[in-house]
This record gives structure tokens, sequence and C-alpha cells, in this order.
């Protein structure tokens, strides 16, 4: 999933997320918002709410607000969101390769740590949302033809107009896992059927706090999800992103 390999990746958005252990404060934030907006300039400050019922008693209703920072560049391509208890840093289309995504990660990762380590974190996360446009003028098309995970259908039935479908996989020398789905998802583009490819990959025991271990993780977990979007399409997938 590179450049060097295909000349329009299919892919929309990548993304690194990192989950702490424990919250952040405010003057944490405060100074790591700072340091982030030296290449970011574009800041967008919100609040996540989150609503508690409780069931015994539905007249008691607590709602509690954690403010969400979001910052990008002028373009939007760049982004990287802060909370209390995470980060994630995105890359939009067009994602150019792991080489240059990498670089601002790991530079993102030190300004947030403003040190050799991150806070104790639940999990490493890596996913890549991939959009594949095919040139179709039908209503359906044989996601077959392009996947080589899909629905398959009795042969009484007609080609699906939309599916969705997901699986997870134990991936042991990353101590986590990896998430796949995959689905029929309307295309921006005229006469063309879109198919989703969604691919996350995840650590979440024995995660390490130093940045030099951090970073082999992060090269691993790319090529993990590589493979397996290789693994998931065909060659005449493939032909659509060589053009």
């Amino acid at each position: 999933m590179s450049q060097t390999e295909y000349a329009n990746p299919p892919i929309t958005e990548a993304v690194v997320e990192i989950i702490f252990n424990v919250a952040l404060d405010d003057s944490d934030l405060e100074k790591i918002s700072g340091r982030l907006q030296k290449f970011y300039p574009e800041l967008k400050i919100t609040n996540d709410v989150q609503v508690m019922l409780n069931l015994k008693d539905q007249s008691s209703i607590k709602t509690e607000k954690f403010p969400k920072r979001e910052f990008s560049t002028a373009d939007k391509t760049e982004a990287v969101v802060l909370k209390a208890k995470s980060i994630i840093v995105s890359q939009r289309a067009p994602y150019r390769n792991w080489e240059l995504f990498s670089a601002r990660v790991k530079r993102d990762i030190a300004l947030i740590t403003g040190g050799p380590s991150l806070p104790k974190s639940d999990r490493i996360g890596m996913r890549y949302i991939n959009r594949i446009d095919i040139q179709e003028s039908g209503p359906v098309i044989e996601e077959s033809h392009y996947l080589k995970i899909f629905v398959a259908h009795p042969p009484e039935f007609a080609l699906f107009a939309e599916y969705s479908l997901s699986f997870s996989m134990l991936a042991e020398d990353l101590n986590g896992a990896i998430t796949v789905r995959s689905g029929l998802v309307e295309s921006p583009l005229v006469d063309h059927r879109s198919v989703l490819l969604d691919i996350d990959v995840f650590s979440d025991r024995e995660i390490p706090q130093r940045l030099d271990k951090i970073e082999p993780l992060l090269d691993l977990m790319n090529g993990r999800a590589r493979a397996t979007f290789e693994a998931c399409i065909t060659d005449k997938c493939r032909s659509l992103f060589r053009v």
C-alpha cells in the first residue's frame, strides 16, 4: 500500500491511534496543543458528550463532556485529534507512502511525549480505509472479481446490491489482532460502484512506552496491514491502482 507500488493508492484515510491508560491533565493538554499548532495551524475545539442513565431510576441522568482538540493543515489532508485519553494521527487522501506518513506519526508522538517515553497505553492501532472504485454502469457488481473475501450466495440469488462483512484474526507477533471489514458503499464517481476494504491492525498487550520501541512496532503493523491488503485483492483489482 505505497506509492512505489501503486500510482493511485485506494487509501482514503490512514490512521494511527494511541489510547492511554490514564487521562492527561489540562496542563499537559495545553502544552501538547502548543507544540502541535506549530505544524497544524487549524484548530477546532469540540466536546464528546457521554450520557449515563441510571436504569433503576430513569429520571437520574448524568452527562459528562470531554474536550476534543482537532488540529489540521489548511487543506485538511493532515490531521491530529487530541483527547485526554487518546491521540489520533490521520492522513487523508492523497496518501503517498508509509515512509512519509510514518515520519509524521513519529514526529507527532515525540511532540506529545516531550521526552523519550509515552504515557502507559492500553492500545496502539493502525487503520487503513480503502475505497476501491470500479467503473460499472449497472446497479450491482461481481465483487469476487476484485476481492478474495466476499459474501458467497446461492446461484438462485441475484448479485447483492449491498452487503457488509467483518472478521478478526489474532496477531501474536503484535500482541493484538487484525480486523478486516468490507462492503459496498456509495461511490462519489459517476457510473462507478465502490467497495470498502477497511483494515485495522492493533496491539493491546505489553505495549512499549519508549519511542525507540514503538517505532519498530509501527513498522511491523504497517507490514501486516500491507500484507493483509494484498491477500484480500485480486490482480484485476490491482490493475485499477496502476493506471
